[in-house]
Parts: C-alpha cells; sequence; structure tokens
C-alpha cells in the first residue's frame, strides 16, 4: 500500500465518517 493511496482512503473515510457514524470498522 502507498503511502499516497493511505492518505486518499484516509480522506474518503474521514468524508464517509462524515455522513454515517464511525460504528462499523
Amino acid at each position: 500500500v502507498d503511502y499516497k493511496d493511505t492518505d486518499l482512503l484516509r480522506k474518503f473515510v474521514s468524508e464517509r465518517a462524515k455522513l454515517k457514524p464511525r460504528r462499523v470498522t
């Protein structure tokens, strides 16, 4: 996994977490 990919994934997860509660991990 590339660091860049992780950064992008983090942003994606962050945006999704805002829409839905961080209940499902």
